[in-house]
């Protein structure tokens, strides 16, 4: 899946350097539809419109997956509620063709989960500087 920043997530030090459009790992089954009051999106796609959020100043909400491993897929599809609902949303043999697109872009996924990670931690600091 590709989401993309919003006005506001170009602008927002999170995404820093962060490839807009960027390939990510979507697998959830609710969402958020109204973003709280004194919110921002920051990132939406075609089939989540908000895919990330800042909360003032005091918090960010991913609803795509940046912690992924080359064992994600494989841990999540032995819950079998995941397995199910990943067939359902994406036919059969879904795990499989997931996995393997994951493999494939897991060098992209990892790179750009550094970048927010790195940048969390440059927005941590400052915080804590206040």
């Amino acid at each position: 899946m590709t989401i993309a920043q919003t006005d506001a997530g170009q602008r927002d030090p999170l995404f820093s350097n962060a490839p807009d459009p960027m390939r990510v790992l979507q697998w959830h089954g609710a969402e958020i539809t109204a973003l709280p009051p004194q919110s921002l999106a920051l990132a939406s796609s075609d089939a989540c419109r908000v895919q990330a959020l800042r909360f003032q100043d005091h918090a960010y909400g991913l609803q795509f997956h940046v912690e992924i491993t080359k064992d994600t897929v494989g841990e999540w599809a032995e819950i079998s509620a995941y397995a199910a609902s990943l067939e359902t949303a994406l036919g059969a043999d879904a795990v499989g063709r997931l996995a393997g697109e994951v493999e494939e872009l897991l060098p992209a996924f990892n790179r750009d989960a550094r970048t927010l990670y790195d940048n969390l931690k440059v927005l941590t600091a400052q915080i804590g500087a206040c």
